[in-house]
């Protein structure tokens, strides 16, 4: 799912677009995403890129030993793409906020 389709009808691609170029987010906006990407507002406003791509990389290692054990092939492989495919996803949308958010770190400290 997208994050466009996510947030609701009235997201457009265009209005993503603007969102994702925004050096700040507002408090509301980052509430609304942190709800729909299911994770706390502290996970977007301190992201740590490196952090997270080495998180997923133990995530998918993971998977693929369960998958090895519990299926067969095919499902595995459909499995598998479906995970690359959702990280993907997320690594696209948390680089988009993370650009955003840490210019506006770099203000306030300054």
């Amino acid at each position: 799912m997208t994050l466009g389709i996510s947030l609701g009808p009235s997201w457009t691609q265009k209005k993503i677009s603007r969102l994702e170029n925004k050096e700040v987010l507002d408090s509301k906006m980052l509430k609304q995403l942190s709800e729909v990407l299911q994770i706390p507002e502290k996970v977007i406003t301190d992201f740590d890129q490196k952090k997270f791509l080495s998180y997923l990389c133990r995530l998918e290692e993971e998977e693929k030993m369960q998958s090895n054990k519990t299926c067969d092939g095919q499902s595995c492989r459909d499995l598998i793409h479906h995970i690359k495919k959702e990280q993907q996803l997320l690594i696209k949308q948390l680089k988009s906020i993370d650009k955003r958010i840490k210019p506006s770190k770099k203000k306030k400290k300054s």
